[in-house]
C-alpha cells in the first residue's frame, strides 16, 4: 500500500525539475536584461551630460570673448562698451572654438541692449553648441553701462 502511494506522487512529480529549471532561467534572463539595461542607460546618460557640459563651457567661453570685446579700447580715451547707446541694435558674432587644431564646437555671441526693472544693461547673450550634435547651452551676462564693474550673471549653465 505504501509502495502504490509513494509511486503515485513520484508518477505526479515527474516534470518538476523541468518547470522549476524554467521558472529558474526566466527569472536569470529577466535579471540579466534589467542589469544589461540599467548599465545601458546609464552609459547612454554620462555621454548626454558630458555633451552638455562641453557645451557650457564653449558657452562660458562665448561669454568671456563678448566680453573681451566689450572692454577692449576703441580710442586711447574709450571703450567699445561705451559706443552702446540705448538705440545701438544688437551685434552678433558667431566662431567656431578649436582644440589642437579639430574644431569642437561653435558659440553665437550677441550683444545688445535691454531693459531690467526701467534700468538699461548691455547684455552679452552667448549660445554654444558641440560640433556634430544638437547639444547647446546658452549662458548670459549683463553689465552696467553707467558703471563697468557692476556685472549680473543671467542665465548659467543647462
Amino acid at each position: 500500500m505504501m509502495k502504490q502511494i509513494y509511486h503515485k506522487l513520484y508518477k505526479k512529480e515527474e516534470g518538476a525539475a523541468l518547470i522549476w529549471t524554467l521558472i529558474l532561467f526566466v527569472i536569470v534572463v529577466t535579471l540579466t536584461f534589467s542589469v544589461i539595461f540599467v548599465a545601458r542607460q546609464d552609459a547612454i546618460e554620462t555621454q548626454m551630460q558630458e555633451q552638455r557640459v562641453k557645451a557650457y563651457y564653449l558657452s562660458l567661453s562665448g561669454i568671456e570673448i563678448g566680453y573681451a570685446a566689450l572692454m577692449s579700447d576703441t580710442s586711447p580715451s574709450t571703450k567699445y562698451i561705451d559706443s552702446f547707446t540705448p538705440t545701438k541694435a544688437a551685434v552678433s558674432h558667431t566662431r567656431n572654438i578649436d582644440q589642437g587644431g579639430v574644431t569642437v564646437g561653435s558659440v553665437v555671441v550677441t550683444i545688445g541692449n535691454v531693459t531690467v526693472a526701467g534700468q538699461r544693461w548691455i547684455q552679452i547673450k552667448s549660445v554654444g553648441t558641440l560640433q556634430g550634435t544638437t547639444t547647446s547651452v546658452t549662458s548670459a551676462l549683463r553689465i552696467d553701462p553707467t558703471n563697468h564693474e557692476n556685472i549680473i550673471r543671467e542665465e548659467f549653465g543647462f
